[in-house]
């Protein structure tokens, strides 16, 4: 089998120089580098990408992205459409001052107008590449990367520097990478008509790296962060209610309250001088979530005054029957997140004791404890739309001090239940596909018996499975256990159906807790790998960074297929 592109990038690397790369970055080949951690491509790695997308197998689609990469950097023409990192880092200062974000729009569709119209009302900066350079790419205010089906890679190489210089994020290190991109870095991908085979192939490329799809009534077979709307306008809404997009979205409180609001004051620092009003919690204070069975609808409740206080609680109830204790410690956490979403206001939490911080201008705009209670619900929702009714407190005088043993005995029964949860006493595992964009192949299936590989913990996935059960950026899900095959292995018919299922066809049997025969699937970013040789007797590990071979003769590389 032959993907009908590979012979054209071949060609185009017929002529390149013996080290081919692009002038003005510290990075030589972005995504190359990104992905790897190396600065060059050596020939042989060449080979094993022409023949890992020939055979469609592993992180192909990542490796026809820098093979593109690769192509385009032996181009004459390169310097036209590439941003050095100076010019990068001056276009990225353009977030601060009014860009949403960054949309790359594909296809040939006759829609492309009036996308190209909502997305510029909506202050995205727009990008094109092949057939949509033809058609719009000459328009003002549009970017132009030329007809070239790889053109693609340009748009890439913001998202990736982006990870490496404003993230930090170390290279070689893909699942960081793709998971800060598709975070924090403002980009969507539009697709709208056709697109050739290795447009698609690019474009799961960029899903791998954590660049989200909104498309117009087709999924063209991608997998990953992919939003279908049926119409032009749904698409820029789904796209603003993208994590990465929503991140930059600010905006007022309200028309008589001036004060921004928006998620990314989360990581706002306050100085000393600027605190208009300080309430430490005392040693009955407490932050929590917890199931209630008397909430029935949303609630705001302030016991005490701000003028006054005695010390600060904060109680979140949850009337939503689903809502168990374990998945009611997540929920904890993002109230926490969600609480400093407000600029100019802090929520501290010190050995579990909470404390209210806000600036002098947040005290005289009028925003209070009612407002900030609003934001929270409304954030929450956004998180989890089937969250259910909410009541939150804030308690700021000696009510705490009666509510404080009985929430203090919750936590221990909460704390227990999750210490001592395990495959035979849970009703159902939970599954994760978050990461495979980069892996097709890949469908997670966690236990309080076995843990994610990225560490995600198992009630965060039933948080994410029962209350966003059809979020694009979740990807999470309930898995029946079904009938256990062998305890010992992990065998279970309920996963062996959902990894089928998830994976597409390309896996349909799994051992949660063995090595041999059907190992479970990973993302192929896994930092080390384990594998049996029969002729010691012994199971043998690997880290990612080395380079040698093993006794047996196995290599990274051949551990990665």
């Amino acid at each position: 089998m032959t993907r009908n592109y590979v012979d054209m990038l071949l060609n185009g690397l017929q002529d390149k120089k013996e080290e081919s790369f692009f002038e003005g970055t510290l990075f030589k080949l972005p995504i190359h580098y990104s992905v790897t951690g190396l600065d060059r491509v050596s020939d042989i790695e060449i080979q094993n990408a022409v023949q890992d997308i020939n055979l469609m197998q592993g992180s192909y689609q990542l490796k026809t992205l820098w093979l593109s990469e690769l192509v385009e950097a032996s181009r004459d023409d390169s310097d036209k459409y590439f941003m050095s990192d100076d010019r990068f880092r001056g276009f990225c200062v353009s977030l601060n001052g009014g860009t949403v974000g960054w949309a790359l729009i594909l296809g040939n569709g006759r829609d492309l107008n009036q996308l190209e119209t909502f997305l510029k009302e909506t202050s995205f900066r727009i990008f094109t590449s092949g057939a949509s350079s033809g058609l719009i790419g000459d328009h003002k205010g549009v970017t132009s990367y030329g007809t070239r089906e790889t053109g693609i890679i340009y748009y890439a190489h913001l998202l990736t520097r982006y990870a490496l210089i404003y993230g930090r994020v170390p290279a070689g290190d893909p699942h960081e990478v793709s998971h800060f991109i598709e975070e924090f870095c403002p980009s969507v991908v539009f697709i709208v008509g056709e697109i050739s085979e290795l447009e698609r192939d690019l474009v799961q490329g960029l899903l791998a790296i954590g660049a989200p799809v909104v498309s117009y009534k087709r999924d063209y077979g991608l997998a990953g962060v992919v939003t279908i709307s049926d119409s032009i306008k749904g698409m820029i809404d789904a796209a603003r209610l993208l994590p990465s997009i929503r991140s930059r979205h600010v905006e007022r409180y309200a028309y008589d309250i001036d004060l921004l609001v928006g998620k990314r004051f989360r990581a706002e620092k306050l100085r000393d001088e600027d605190i208009g009003l300080q309430i430490e919690g005392s040693s009955k204070s407490f932050l929590v979530a917890k199931p209630s069975n008397d909430v029935n609808i949303d609630e705001i409740i302030i016991v005490g005054s701000t003028e006054d206080p005695s010390g600060f609680t904060v109680l979140l109830e949850l009337g939503n029957e689903q809502i168990d204790p374990p998945m009611s410690l997540w929920v904890e956490a993002m109230l926490h997140r969600v609480l400093n979403y407000a600029r100019g206001v802090k929520i501290t939490l010190n050995q579990g004791k909470p404390a209210l911080i806000m600036t002098e201008e947040a005290v005289q705009s009028g925003f209070t404890l009612e407002h900030l209670g609003k934001l929270v619900q409304s954030e929450l929702r956004y998180e989890f739309p089937q969250i259910g009714p909410m009541r939150l407190s804030f308690i700021l005088d000696s009510m705490e001090d009666a509510l404080s043993i009985e929430m203090s005995d919750y936590v221990q029964t909460r704390t227990r239940i999750i210490s001592e949860a395990n495959e035979d006493n849970i009703e159902t595992f939970f599954g994760c596909v978050r990461c495979r964009a980069f892996a097709l192949a890949h469908a997670c299936t966690v236990t309080p018996d076995r843990p994610a590989q990225c560490s995600k913990p198992w009630y965060m996935l039933k948080a994410y499975a029962v209350l966003a059960p059809n979020a694009p950026h979740g990807g999470c899900n309930l898995v029946e256990k079904g009938e256990c095959i062998d305890n010992v292995k992990g065998e279970w018919t309920g996963v062996n159906l959902s990894t089928e299922e998830r994976s597409e066809g390309r896996v349909n049997r799994v051992y949660l807790h063995s090595i041999f025969e059907y190992p479970h699937t990973s993302c192929s970013c896994f930092q080390n790998a384990a594998w049996y040789i029969p002729e010691v007797d012994g199971i043998a590990l690997m880290h990612r960074r080395f380079s040698g071979t093993a006794p047996d003769g196995m290599t990274w590389t051949k551990l990665e297929i």
